[in-house]
C-alpha cells in the first residue's frame, strides 16, 4: 500500500486512504535563507478528517495488480487494519519513506514528514545552492618603493650573468658605483637616490652587452623548438530526457512481462519495460520532447479507452 501511495503522490496533491485519512502535498515557493537558495518543493501533510473514499487508491491497485474494485478495497482494508494494529502495539510506526506515525496520550494520530522522498518531479534533482559572499578586493600594496627595489635586484642578477657569458672586464670604480647605487636604492628608494647616482648606474649598465635581450632571445628560441602541447578537446554531453507513455506500473519484472503478454492482442510495436524507483513500468512509446509525448498520450487515450489512466513519465537517460 505504501508504494502505491508514494507513486500517486508524484502525480496528485491528495491521496485518501479509506479508514485512515488523507495525505496532502503542500507546495512551498523557492526562498533565500542566509547564503543558501532553496528551490521550491512539496511538503507532505496528513489530515485524519479526510475520510471520503474517492477511489483513487483503489484504482491504483486495480491498474498495477490487475484486481477488481472490490478486491482492491479488500486489500486496502487489510493493510489499514494491520497498520493500526502495529501502531497500537508500538506507538510509533514508520510509513515507508514518507514519515512516521505516532499516537498521543489522548489517542490522537500524529504524522511527522521525513523529507527523504522526492515528491516534485518537476524539480527533481534540484538541491539548495550555497552562494558564499565574495571576498573584498584587496588593494595592491606594491608601490613605487617596491618597484625600485625590484629593479635593484634585477641589476644584481644581470651583472654576474653578463660576466659569465662574455667575460669582459669592468673597472672597479664602475662596479663599486653600481653596487653602491643598488644598496642605496634598496634601503631608501625615494629619498636618498640622486639623479647622479641613477645616471652612473645607467652608464655602467649601458656599457654591458645587452644580456637581457640575449636571455630573452634564448628563451624565445627554446619555446619555438619545443613541441606544442596537444590540445585535448573535451566535450560535455548534457543528460538526455526520454518521455515514456506509461500504461502500467508493476512491482516486479515478471509481472510486467506477464502484463505485456496479456495485452499482446493490441499489437503495440514499441512496448518496453522502464525500471525506476523499484517499479517496473510498461511503456507503449517514448519521445525526446514532452510536447510530443503529451500529444501522443491524448490521441492514445481516445483510441484506447481501456488505457485511460496512461500517463507520461520523464526518465533521465545517460
Amino acid at each position: 500500500m505504501i508504494e502505491h501511495i508514494e507513486q500517486l503522490l508524484l502525480r496528485n496533491d491528495c491521496v485518501i486512504v479509506p479508514g485512515l485519512g488523507g495525505f496532502v502535498a503542500n507546495r512551498t515557493a523557492a526562498e533565500v535563507t542566509g547564503a543558501f537558495v532553496v528551490p521550491s518543493r512539496r511538503i507532505m501533510l496528513f489530515n485524519v478528517l479526510l475520510t471520503y473514499n474517492d477511489g483513487l487508491l483503489a484504482q491504483e491497485y486495480m491498474r498495477c495488480d490487475r484486481l477488481t474494485f472490490q478486491q482492491a478495497m479488500d486489500e486496502i482494508g487489510r493493510a489499514v487494519a494491520h497498520f493500526k494494529k502495529e501502531l497500537s502495539e508500538w506507538g510509533n510506526v514508520s510509513f515507508g519513506r514518507l514519515g512516521v506515525f505516532s499516537t498521543g496520550v489522548d489517542g490522537s494520530l500524529t504524522f511527522r514528514y521525513s523529507g527523504n522522498v522526492e515528491l516534485d518531479i518537476f524539480n527533481y534533482g534540484l538541491k539548495k545552492l550555497n552562494f558564499a559572499p565574495l571576498a573584498s578586493e584587496r588593494k595592491s600594496s606594491f608601490g613605487m618603493k617596491e618597484w625600485v627595489a625590484a629593479a635593484a635586484v634585477l641589476l644584481l642578477l644581470l651583472l654576474p650573468l653578463n660576466l659569465l657569458k662574455h667575460q669582459e672586464p669592468y673597472s672597479s670604480a664602475s662596479l663599486s658605483s653600481l653596487v653602491t647605487a643598488v644598496e642605496r636604492m634598496a634601503q631608501d628608494p625615494l629619498e636618498t637616490v640622486t639623479q647622479e647616482t641613477v645616471l652612473d648606474s645607467l652608464t655602467v649598465v649601458s656599457e654591458m652587452p645587452d644580456s637581457l635581450n640575449l636571455v630573452q632571445s634564448e628563451i624565445a628560441l627554446a619555446e619555438a623548438e619545443a613541441p606544442a602541447p596537444e590540445s585535448v578537446e573535451q566535450q560535455s554531453v548534457a543528460p538526455r530526457t526520454v518521455y515514456h507513455v506509461i500504461i502500467a506500473s508493476l512491482s516486479s519484472q515478471a509481472k510486467a512481462r506477464q502484463y505485456m503478454s496479456e495485452i499482446s492482442e493490441y499489437n503495440f510495436d514499441n512496448l518496453e519495460i522502464v525500471r525506476a524507483e523499484n517499479r517496473y513500468r510498461v511503456s507503449v512509446a517514448n519521445f525526446t520532447s514532452e510536447d510530443s509525448a503529451e500529444s501522443f498520450l491524448a490521441d492514445f487515450k481516445l483510441r484506447h479507452e481501456a488505457f485511460a489512466s496512461a500517463w507520461v513519465f520523464a526518465e533521465k537517460a545517460d
